[in-house]
């Protein structure tokens, strides 16, 4: 299935909403881990890790994803990728996904670093600054709803609590290095169930043709 071009390069989503309110697997390099969305969709389940990966504890969920695309078994049907795109762009990774899992990094100051959390879309913090580029998950995923768009029906978000996502080149600090694996597995686990869901499904199908 063709990939819709939703919001790279200025595309449907972003002037749809401005319409609408009236005027208002992980390579770029050897040791970096951007990657572009894919023109077709791929495997139903996508991990998408998100934050720069040359900004100290900012890369964590580029980090977190690398760890998990390492243990995935080859036959199950899960992509891993990493981005430094946000808000309405990663429509461009989600529409046409059964389930997604985004990993990222935030620094609310409630938590000691590298204390991981999981949130729902809708309690996604929304970003203030105003105009398409800096809209965040929920409000992303809220513009996909009104437009009818084939979004995810189930998305995964989880949040890894930094201490310096600010330094450019700096090393990532020791507590959060330690949440990757940790994370990692749990995700890891997650995508086993979801795995296991699709097989079943599949091989329901597969019965209802033959009989």
């Amino acid at each position: 299935m063709r990939r819709p071009k939703i919001s790279r390069y200025g595309g449907r989503v972003v002037s749809e909403f401005w319409m609408m309110s009236e005027g208002s697997n992980l390579n770029r390099s050897e040791g970096s881990h951007f990657s572009d969305p894919p023109a077709e969709v791929g495997q139903p389940i996508l991990v998408l890790g998100l934050g720069n990966d040359l900004l100290a504890d900012d890369g964590v969920g580029h980090r977190v994803v690398e760890w998990i695309r390492r243990r995935l078994a080859k036959e199950w049907p899960v992509e891993c990728a990493a981005t430094i795109e946000m808000g309405v762009s990663l429509l461009d990774w989600m529409v046409g996904r059964r389930r997604v899992v985004l990993v990222d990094a935030v620094r609310t100051g409630n938590h000691s670093p590298g204390t991981w959390f999981e949130q729902k879309p809708e309690e996604v913090p929304a970003v203030l600054v105003p105009g398409p580029h800096f809209f965040g998950v929920g409000e992303a995923l809220k513009l996909a709803h009104c437009l009818e768009m084939p979004i995810p029906e189930e998305i995964r978000i989880f949040a890894v609590e930094v201490e310096d996502p600010w330094t450019i080149g700096g090393k990532m600090t020791q507590a959060v290095e330690r949440a990757i694996p940790e994370l990692g597995a749990y995700i890891l686990n997650l995508l086993k169930g979801w795995v296991k869901e699709i097989s079943c499904a599949q091989e329901g199908r597969s019965k209802d043709v033959t009989t």
